[in-house]
């Protein structure tokens, strides 16, 4: 009895907080051995999952979006419990995707009103997080804040995308940090000044400046030369120990071809 009792246990909570409704939140929450995929309400989800995937690698939802097909009733709180929070991330792993932000992995955890990027992950493979991973992470909040300072566009994905996929081999990790990347660029959050003092603990010296040759080619995508940008990579350069006084010069090697920024090297964990 007691541990069909734990068994149940947040899905009654979820109940009970509903008043009595089972919600898809107490439906995801039943253990595992029950199959919850023909249940309308997950059937239902899913179906809206498909139809917003048509022809997409990413898709931006609004969280309060979701939360009405969660049936969910604000009362008043200023941001979104954390149950209903796992209860979305867990839902959405079960059914075969994955979300960013998702504060298991990079810390930030979404509320009310925040938009969200979801993608496939059909596998239900779970993120590795390692040192390989960490220094991707930098690389990523450091190109969305020099993008959207100018101009963002589609090259720009594709530029960072792309070396994303260079740099790490695990597939799901490749997904969360495009993933990551695409909701930062929506968010358009504050420079972490906490990057100055990780860097020095994730890089070693060549891998500091492989990143840098990569965040100096955001400068220059497409070809043309972006001052803007050039002022913003100039400023952060000295985080990563790297003189920014021959700047230009890179940039130039870069549009030359003498400097290949998507150099395959050895991956380190």
């Amino acid at each position: 009895y007691w541990t069909i009792e734990r068994e149940f246990a947040s899905y009654n909570r979820f109940i009970v907080d509903n008043g009595g409704k089972e919600t898809l939140s107490a439906i995801f929450a039943l253990p595992n051995y029950i199959d919850i995929h023909a249940e309308e309400k997950v059937a239902s989800f899913k179906k809206y999952l498909e139809t917003n995937f048509v022809n997409k690698k990413y898709v931006v939802l609004e969280i309060n979006k979701l939360l009405i097909l969660w049936e969910y009733s604000r009362k008043g709180e200023k941001n979104l419990h954390k149950k209903y929070v796992d209860s979305i991330i867990e839902a959405l792993h079960v059914l075969g995707y994955g979300i960013a932000p998702n504060y298991n992995i990079d810390k930030k955890r979404f509320s009310f009103s925040d938009k969200v990027v979801i993608y496939q992950n059909s596998e239900q493979a779970k993120v590795g997080m390692n040192n390989a991973y960490a220094r991707m992470e930098v690389f990523v909040k450091m190109a969305a804040q020099i993008i959207y300072s100018n101009n963002q566009t589609i090259e720009d994905n594709i530029y960072v995308c792309s070396y994303i996929s260079n740099q790490v081999d695990n597939e799901i990790n490749k997904k969360q940090l495009s993933a990551y990347f695409e909701w930062l660029l929506i968010d358009k959050q504050r420079f972490d000044s906490k990057l100055k003092d990780v860097i020095p603990l994730l890089f070693n010296e060549f891998q500091r400046i492989e990143t840098c040759e990569a965040l100096i080619g955001l400068c220059c995508v497409g070809g043309n030369v972006n001052t803007k940008r050039v002022e913003i990579v100039k400023k952060t350069l000295p985080l990563w120990g790297i003189d920014n006084t021959d700047i230009h010069s890179r940039i130039h090697r870069i549009l030359t071809g003498e400097i290949d920024n998507f150099v395959t090297i050895e991956k380190q964990s």
